[in-house]
């Protein structure tokens, strides 16, 4: 069965240097279609206050999982707008790695865990946003560096 969004976003993923597509705050349902992997120029990616489910694909992050570790390959990604979803577990410590993000928010989920430290290795983040989750312990000192 192919959800709508399925089919919006899978035709969209056929001009490979499209940089930016925001889809923030429509009616999208479905799951991510793995076509968007096929973006390789991608910096820009919003798709926040939508009613999508599933994972991530595996295209866009070369490995499965809530918030892929490996999304950090995505090193052109400037923005990430991953909010108001259902997304779970662990925020990976690997997104540190994402050294032209400049603006990360991931509130409004189910995330748990602590806020890793290495996010301080996010040089050029100017927003960061994590509220509306399950998140535990210490805000990483080095983040406010």
């Amino acid at each position: 069965m192919n959800h709508p969004t399925s089919q919006i976003l899978s035709s969209l993923s056929r001009p490979t240097s499209l940089r930016t597509l925001y889809l923030t705050s429509n009616k999208l349902s479905g799951p991510i279609p793995p076509e968007l992997g096929n973006l390789t120029s991608l910096q820009d990616l919003g798709v926040s206050t939508n009613h999508l489910t599933g994972q991530i694909p595996a295209s866009l992050s070369r490995l499965t999982g809530q918030i892929p570790s490996l999304l950090s390959g995505l090193t052109s990604l400037r923005t990430l707008y991953l909010h108001t979803n259902q997304l779970s577990g662990p925020i990976p410590p690997e997104l540190g790695k994402l050294t032209s993000l400049q603006d990360l928010e991931l509130s409004t989920n189910h995330l748990t865990g602590q806020i890793p430290s290495s996010l301080s290795g996010l040089t050029s983040l100017r927003t960061l946003y994590q509220d509306t989750n399950q998140l535990s312990g210490p805000i990483p000192h080095e983040l406010g560096k």
